[in-house]
């Protein structure tokens, strides 16, 4: 048992010692935008606790495979768990929808096979291949960013008001959504998302005239 969560621990902090760049950043302000994030995983929530607390993610919010312990020793994984078995990411959003703990839209984000299995029930399946880039990701993901930051979700996730509430509201977030503008030029749409990458180009001429208009801004 005591092996099992020294090796949670040292997994855990390979996490935090890795995480993608402007990760915090990038969720905060998609939460103060009331964008209800989640964890969804095939590993375990033992490991994942001080992430969901680095991000501020509510540990009810966690969705992944439990290991049970009975007495402080090791009994089982739970292979009931939906989480368990293949197709079960896309199962799993089945269940909160119908208990009331998700709603549409719903986006899925996430760099391997497990995340293009959701298509079928996510509005917005983003493919992530900042650090390792997956041909079957990149060829079925409605959207696939390559470069290493999560900024360009602030332009996915958020509605165009809350975007140009940033572009004039809220000088603090300016820099990272330039560099969510710069990024999400390199990143591939699907015909599924065009309609994405027209509203996020019209953002881009609004930000870039506000630029060239409001220097002085505050």
């Amino acid at each position: 048992i005591h092996t099992i969560k020294k090796m949670f621990r040292k997994i855990e902090q390979v996490y935090l010692d890795n995480l993608t760049p402007d990760a915090k950043e990038t969720i905060k302000i998609l939460q103060d935008l009331e964008v209800d994030v989640s964890i969804l995983t095939g590993g375990f929530k033992d490991m994942l606790i001080n992430l969901a607390n680095h991000f501020g993610i509510p540990l009810d919010q966690i969705y992944s495979n439990q290991i049970f312990f009975r007495n402080g020793e090791y009994v089982k994984i739970d292979m009931k768990n939906l989480l368990a078995g293949n197709g079960g990411k896309a199962q799993r959003i089945l269940e909160l929808v119908e208990e009331g703990k998700s709603e549409s839209p719903i986006a899925v984000l996430g760099d391997g096979n497990s995340e293009m299995q959701t298509k079928p029930v996510a509005d917005l399946v983003i493919g992530f291949g900042g650090f390792i880039q997956r041909e079957k990701v990149k060829q079925e993901a409605d959207v696939f960013l390559t470069e290493p930051t999560f900024a360009p979700l602030i332009l996915l996730l958020l509605d165009p008001t809350k975007i140009r509430q940033i572009i004039y509201k809220q000088p603090e977030n300016r820099d990272i959504l330039q560099k969510a503008f710069d990024s999400i030029q390199k990143a591939k749409f699907s015909s599924r998302a065009i309609h994405l990458k027209k509203s996020i180009d019209k953002l881009r001429g609004q930000f870039d005239n506000w630029r060239i208009n409001y220097t002085t801004y505050p």
